[in-house]
């Protein structure tokens, strides 16, 4: 079975991307938010795709607080 890495998977987009694969016999979702994944540390990013090693990569993260 393939993996994927989603990124942002608690979001909107996420939870649409996860339910778009729901009984996938083809394709693992392999979910991150941003509790378990830091997108803006290079080092753990790499680390977690390592670990992992998907077939693709969905980054569904998004900065909310546009204001900031």
């Amino acid at each position: 079975m393939k993996k994927i890495i989603v990124t942002g998977c608690n979001g909107q987009l996420g939870r649409a991307i996860n339910q778009e694969y729901e009984g996938s016999t083809e394709f693992r979702m392999v979910n991150t938010d941003v509790d378990e994944l830091d997108i803006t540390n290079i080092d753990s990013v790499m680390e977690f795709v390592r670990d992992v090693n998907p077939y693709a990569i969905i980054n569904c993260a998004a900065h909310t607080n546009v204001d900031a």
